[in-house]
This record gives C-alpha cells, structure tokens and sequence, in this order.
C-alpha cells in the first residue's frame, strides 16, 4: 500500500495504480501465493496442423451460418490455408448467396472465389482462395 488519503488507499500492483476503500482490504497472516508464468498458452502450431479446411453449414440457419462461416474464415487465415471448401447445399440459395457476399469483407485476403464443377458439388460449393 502506498499511502492512504481519508478513507481510500493507494495500491500499486505491477503497473496497475488502484484507489480502494480501506474498508474492502482484509488483513492477512500469510503472503499470497503469486503465479510467476502465464495462465493462458496457445499453441498456433497445434491449431495450424488441426485444421480443416472444409465446413459443412447445410441444415444451419443463416445466422448461425454467418458466424460459423466467419469464425471458419478467421480461423483459416491464422491457419494460412491456401483455400478452403464450404459445403452449403443448393437448397433456396440462402446460404451459398450470403457465403459468396462474406468475401468482399475479406477482399485483402480472398482472391477467388469459385464453385467446382457438378461432379464436384457445383452450386453446392463454394471455394475461397487465399
């Protein structure tokens, strides 16, 4: 505690400077134990070699397949995928429309967007390249 000015203290914790009511301080007999390493760790490598670049949105409704679609697209990118397949049914059109009108958001990016030929899902499909 660094001073106290009436009935508020000045704490200093790391670079952090807080004003706190002395009355929400608790005296105690033992020092904390502090954790000197970080609690959270992400393994990008890991996340790169899991991933799959095909996503099956058919039977979603659109909602969820724009936040799924988005979450897949972000997720290729921190992956540098080279392309990835959306397998989003013929259907109405609902979902192969808004798949399509998700690349110009993303036009740094995405460079083509296409579908495969019919023997290959044709409308059905939609492949993003990176």
């Amino acid at each position: 505690m660094e001073s106290v000015d009436g009935n508020f203290a000045m704490v200093q914790m790391g670079m952090m400077r807080m004003r706190i009511n002395i009355s929400d301080l608790e005296v105690v007999n033992e020092p904390l134990d502090i954790r000197h390493t970080r609690s959270i760790f992400t393994d990008t490598t890991e996340q790169v070699a899991k991933f799959n670049n095909k996503l099956d949105i058919r039977g979603m409704r659109l909602d969820e397949a724009i936040k799924t679609v988005e979450d897949f697209l972000d997720q290729a990118l921190v992956s540098n995928a080279d392309s990835v397949r959306i397998l989003h049914g013929k259907g109405s059109g609902a979902l192969a429309q808004r798949c399509e009108s998700q690349t110009p958001r993303n036009t740094m990016t995405i460079k083509n967007v296409s579908h495969p030929a019919e023997d290959f899902g044709g409308n059905g499909v939609t492949i993003a390249q990176f």
